[in-house]
């Protein structure tokens, strides 16, 4: 049954993709799109749900191009069915914009998250797709310097996922690493200092010194700390990394 066989190369695909085995998840996924399009037909809900499947692997990969191709597919067969789910209108247009700002296409993405941000901002029972959303905008207004609009998304975003998911959870170190980088970026560095901090502080509270994560966390505070020419501090970060 080409139906059965959709959901199960779709399912194992994702598994493998999660994992990152990215050839695997590939032939799987294709395989998912290929008995969908069989089963449901190529301008279907579910034709249009294995594309994004494609379009995770895709971006995943690097290949932003391609992604965002198989994003626009998916929206276009969503928008065009006779009940189309807003939730998943939003979702895909935002996939879109992720695609685009990885292109260097910034307006083009801004533009998109700020046609579905009315929608997804009051949709309380999707709010971490706004999370989504805001995160997004912070990073897009941020390349074009933008810095004023880029902070105010970056602390909507903390304020948000504690909100939703309490104080010091992990998500919190990467949303003060966006505002560092914004502050940063505006040349604000004792406050970037501050923001990066928090980051270091909520990721060695989950995780070893000796995971990537941290080793991020410790490098954006040791380089900030240069610029403000704090040079032994930036040195004491440094060396309690190559300690562990």
């Amino acid at each position: 049954d080409p139906a059965v066989q959709a959901d199960l190369y779709g399912a194992l695909g994702t598994v493998y993709l999660s994992v990152g085995e990215l050839d695997e998840a590939g032939k799987l996924l294709h395989l998912a799109l290929a008995r969908a399009n069989t089963a449901f037909g190529i301008r279907s809900e579910e034709a249009a749900d294995a594309k994004m499947y494609l379009q995770t692997l895709e971006y995943a990969r690097g290949h932003y191009a391609k992604a965002e191709g198989l994003a626009r597919d998916a929206l276009s067969i969503t928008e065009h069915l006779s009940k189309p789910e807003p939730v998943k209108v939003a979702r895909y247009s935002v996939a879109v914009a992720s695609d685009l700002i990885e292109q260097g296409r910034n307006r083009e993405g801004l533009a998109l998250l700020q046609q579905t941000a009315s929608f997804q901002q009051n949709d309380r029972q999707h709010q971490d797709f706004w999370l989504e959303n805001l995160n997004l905008q912070a990073v897009a207004f941020r390349r074009l310097h933008q810095y004023r609009e880029a902070e105010a998304r970056a602390r909507s975003l903390i304020q948000l996922d504690r909100r939703l998911h309490g104080r010091f959870e992990f998500q919190d170190a990467n949303d003060f690493e966006l505002l560092g980088k914004t502050q940063q970026a505006h040349l604000r560095f004792s406050e970037a200092e501050e923001s990066f901090r928090q980051a270091v502080s909520v990721l060695r509270a989950w995780r070893p010194d000796s995971d990537p994560a941290v080793a991020e966390g410790c490098l954006l505070l040791a380089a900030d700390l240069v610029e403000e020419g704090k040079f032994g501090e930036a040195d004491s970060v440094s060396r309690s990394l190559r300690a562990d």
